[in-house]
């Protein structure tokens, strides 16, 4: 048998990402995020039981310009993650709903919506 030399899966250089594969890698960022802003939650529940030096520390911080940044992040987070998990759910468990022309009428509404 002749080996060839060519490639198994395109080239990334003429692979075209869709917007699909773009919010399935943006689901997982997001819930990456999700998992350290609730880290940051359970910390500033814990300063609250701490006492007032510890709380007001740590609201000190979620008052900042950089705290609410990361709280801005996180609510974005959990809409685009709720959104886009009722689409991959929708799809996965009901019969595909009647798509607009183009065909990526989910995807866009989950973005659109978050």
């Amino acid at each position: 048998m002749a080996h060839d030399k060519r490639p198994l899966s395109p080239d990334l250089q003429i692979y075209r990402p869709q917007l699909t594969s773009v919010l399935s890698i943006s689901h997982r960022v997001t819930g990456i995020a999700l998992s350290v802003g609730t880290l940051l939650l359970v910390s500033w529940l814990l300063a609250a039981a701490a006492g007032p030096q510890a709380y007001s520390t740590v609201q000190g911080f979620m008052r900042s310009w950089l705290g609410l940044l990361v709280m801005f992040g996180w609510t974005f987070s959990l809409f685009f993650h709720l959104c886009n998990g009722i689409r991959h759910l929708r799809s996965a468990r009901c019969s595909p709903p009647p798509r607009p022309p183009g065909g990526i009428g989910g995807p866009r509404a989950a973005a659109a919506l978050s």
